[in-house]
């Protein structure tokens, strides 16, 4: 699935955000490629987050609450997240 990042303008994207996803290593062929957004609402370990056309509740994968050493290290609003 591709996404049309022209939805994201609207919540702040700008080609800053897209020249960091593409510098990063991409899935394998077998692996979801991911869906960005903007965290839009943050209540205790579950985070809103809003692709400019939709809106879902998320929450962290185990490696990534692993991977976090202080409360700061948890989304917050205004970041940008890949579900």
């Amino acid at each position: 699935m591709l996404q049309d990042f022209s939805q994201l303008t609207s919540l702040g994207w700008s080609d800053f955000f897209a020249h960091q996803i593409n510098s990063q290593p991409q899935p394998q062929e077998d692996s979801p490629a991911l869906l960005w957004g903007r965290v839009i609402e943050v209540q205790r370990e579950l985070s809103r987050v809003s692709t400019g056309n939709a809106e879902w509740w998320c929450t962290p994968s185990g490696r990534f609450r692993t991977a976090c050493a202080m409360p700061g290290d948890w989304p917050a609003v205004g970041d940008w997240a890949g579900i």
